[in-house]
């Protein structure tokens, strides 16, 4: 609602697991980031609670587990 966040690819860049690393590793600041199957989720959320998890879909419903 209050357009902090969004759902991406980027094909350049490699699959939402190589995504989700280099986001980590480069310490840009997020609120969340969550490899989500076959695209990534970011938010910028002024929490900013450095959150990078993985969703895993079961019976159509997403369970998060943080990422390693």
């Amino acid at each position: 609602m209050h357009g902090f966040a969004c759902d991406f690819i980027a094909p350049k860049f490699g699959n939402s697991l190589a995504i989700v690393n280099k986001i980590k590793e480069s310490g840009i600041l997020v609120d969340q980031c969550i490899m989500e199957g076959t695209w990534t989720h970011i938010s910028f959320d002024p929490q900013m609670r450095q959150k990078f998890m993985t969703a895993t879909f079961m019976n159509g419903k997403a369970i998060y587990t943080d990422f390693d």
